[in-house]
């Protein structure tokens, strides 16, 4: 039986510090107006920087799991063999698809990679003679490619766990699941790339 494996096992979380209540943001006040009311440029400067500020305040570094995830999430059915799975990589451009059993929770996670090291094994290419042996590959369940246990996440996970998770076990997904395995949703790699690349306030290691 596999058993998912919350990602929060792995890590001894840190309890939060208390922050120290900052002080409250004035006004600038009237008497750095130059004359005839005009704004020095020492005000200006003020002005800008309370602004920026202020614009800034309102924008959350993404923290946890569920700023990242993808949703809904296409699945691969525990019955499908391994070429009906490599249809709907092809089709849909996956990379990385969860595997979902008969009562709706996850069982597992089929990578690309795993899909190719199945079919071509440790052959460079598959000649005539090895037609029928690709055949019976094809015709496999998607089942004979699961690990026994699948590595998952909750959507209040921090992504610096993710990251960490993802990197020291060497997979590219991660399920994003509920308290009854129900699958949420799911963060690769290429998505914590992603958002770095677009200037997404991303904060792993804070």
């Amino acid at each position: 039986v596999r058993d998912p494996i919350p990602a929060e096992r792995l890590f001894e979380r840190r309890g939060v510090e208390p922050t120290t209540p900052s002080n409250a943001v004035h006004a600038i006040p009237g008497s750095e107006e130059g004359a005839g009311g005009q704004r020095t440029p020492h005000r200006e400067r003020q002005l800008q920087s309370y602004q920026t500020a202020q614009a800034q305040k309102g924008e959350q570094p993404a923290q946890f799991a569920y700023q990242l995830m993808s949703s809904p999430v296409f699945t691969v059915s525990i019955t499908a063999t391994v070429a009906d799975t490599l249809t709907l990589f092809k089709t849909r451009n996956f990379r990385h698809a969860p595997v979902m059993g008969e009562d709706g929770t996850i069982i597992g996670l089929v990578s690309d990679r795993d899909l190719l090291r199945f079919v071509v094994g440790r052959d460079e290419a598959l000649p005539h003679e090895n037609q029928e042996r690709l055949e019976e590959r094809l015709a496999s369940s998607i089942e004979l490619l699961l690990r026994p246990r699948v590595l998952t996440a909750s959507m209040d996970t921090e992504i610096r766990y993710v990251a960490k998770i993802l990197y020291e076990q060497h997979v590219g997904a991660m399920p994003i699941v509920n308290n009854e395995g129900i699958l949420l949703g799911i963060i690769t790699r290429s998505d914590i790339l992603r958002a770095l690349v677009k200037n997404m306030k991303l904060e792993l290691w804070a």
